[in-house]
């Protein structure tokens, strides 16, 4: 197959002991053992020591311009590492989509990892981010998920012994096999919400000491840590480590997990509980929970009637009847909403000028377009039909760097018209508009308590 060669001298891509010739002897290498066509070479200019990003930028149009003549076969581009087409993680996925999409492969021939978007994980670093602290660390998280050592939160059923190894916990195990065993128990199988029952009664408590749910047993049942499975930073190592449940009756469950889950018509969801992250219990301080029932019947008629109910309630309220719920609040959804904006709208100048915004702010947003950025590079490692997606993360995550001071002034005029849209005569508008203001409305059973 035909190959051509690309390489830097800059200081990301070099050691101190590499020498230009050796990029050159390496490309030539490989073209031999591998029996590829080598057309050319990319190399930097002899004068050139140390390639700045200018000039390396300048080589890469001349390798894409080079391309684009119909006449020049497509090839291979055999680069030392992922550092010789890029500086930072952004650029170099920004010239492999745009590689990819001339139908040109990139092949990384001096690494470990020859792939070239795993290698670009490894080895690069979002810009604007210290390269050398957080290699460090990336590396260390990597090595310990190649030898499949504990990583973060430890699986119930398992602890970490003295050499970071995953290990039983036999008291924990124990009630693992119970779920299991429960669950995929043909003749007298449980659902969730009656081994959650089961083991509450049982005075049986989750590693924190909460009472078991549905989410809790479902984390078990679906893991499969339990069959001796590792997974962990993209890492996937089999029989790792001792499993608590055999491999059948864990198939099984997935099997039951799958006839027992409903089918549900995927829809969009819109978030009309506006208020929840302002609205507060008075009595255990909890942000207020969006609740929606749905009710049917039929009237003297013989029709069939629908209605949609809508409250704003505590998470710490339970069933109607318990005595506890007194004090834990639960409200109409259109009365508390009508009642919140006539008290927004009616406070003193004073009290308006004290009035703040809760928008996250320019860093916190663009920490998530690169963890964003970040997941969706890992997805493409893994199936690259996903090249249009991180298309779109990847233009928007470049024009947010390069755009910080007009998206602050944006930013800056945004709350501005918060403060005055709050008093539009349009409920919709001044709803939205006061779920962004960094206020504490202490909720009780007949009047709020507005805390600016």
């Amino acid at each position: 197959m035909r190959a051509v060669g690309f390489f830097s001298n800059n200081k990301l891509s070099r050691n101190s002991d590499t020498k230009i010739i050796n990029f050159k002897q390496l490309i030539e290498k490989y073209c031999r053992e591998h029996n590829h066509k080598l057309s050319k070479i990319f190399s930097p200019k002899p004068d050139i020591s140390n390639e700045d990003d200018n000039q390396l930028d300048f080589r890469y149009k001349t390798l894409v311009n080079y391309f684009s003549d119909p006449g020049k076969q497509k090839s291979l581009i055999l680069i030392p590492n992922s550092s010789h087409l890029a500086n930072n993680l952004e650029i170099f996925m920004y010239r492999f989509i745009e590689l990819y999409e001339m139908n040109l492969r990139i092949l990384c021939i001096d690494s470990d990892t020859i792939d070239p978007l795993q290698n670009a994980e490894k080895k690069l670093n979002l810009k604007g981010r210290e390269f050398n602290n957080l290699n460090i660390k990336r590396d260390k998280i990597f090595l310990k998920a190649s030898k499949g050592k504990v990583l973060g939160k430890i699986p119930y059923g398992y602890k970490k012994s003295d050499l970071g190894d995953l290990i039983i916990d036999p008291k924990e195990a124990e009630i693992v096999l119970r779920v299991f065993d429960l669950y995929t128990n043909s003749d007298n199988a449980f659902g969730l919400r009656k081994i959650s029952r089961y083991l509450n009664d049982e005075g049986i408590r989750t590693r924190n000491n909460n009472l078991w749910n549905t989410v809790s047993l479902l984390s078990i049942l679906r893991n499969t840590i339990y069959i001796g499975n590792y997974y962990r930073y993209g890492v996937q190592i089999s029989n790792n480590h001792q499993s608590i449940v055999e491999r059948v009756k864990f198939n099984l469950a997935q099997e039951i997990l799958k006839q027992r889950t409903p089918k549900r018509n995927k829809t969009s969801i819109t978030n009309v509980f506006k208020l929840s992250k302002i609205l507060i219990c008075n009595k255990c301080n909890k942000n207020l929970n969006g609740l929606t029932r749905k009710q049917s019947w039929i009237n003297n008629s013989g029709e069939r009637k629908r209605k949609i109910y809508r409250y704003y309630i505590c998470p710490s309220r339970k069933v109607r009847t318990n005595p506890y719920n007194q004090g834990h609040v639960i409200w109409r959804f259109d009365l508390i909403e009508k009642l919140v904006v006539e008290r927004i709208q009616n406070l003193s100048k004073f009290q308006e000028k004290k009035l703040r915004i809760n928008l996250i702010s320019y860093d916190e947003k663009l920490r998530l377009l690169e963890m964003n950025f970040i997941k969706e590079l890992r997805n493409l490692n893994h199936n690259l039909e996903g090249i249009i997606s991180i298309k779109s993360v990847l233009n928007e995550l470049i024009y947010f760097k390069n755009n910080k001071n007009q998206i602050e002034k944006e930013h800056s005029i945004f709350k501005e018209e918060i403060l005055y849209k709050i008093h539009s005569n349009n409920f919709s508008i001044a709803i939205e508009n006061i779920s962004y203001l960094d206020v504490k409305i202490y909720v009780h059973d007949e009047f709020l308590d507005i805390k600016i």
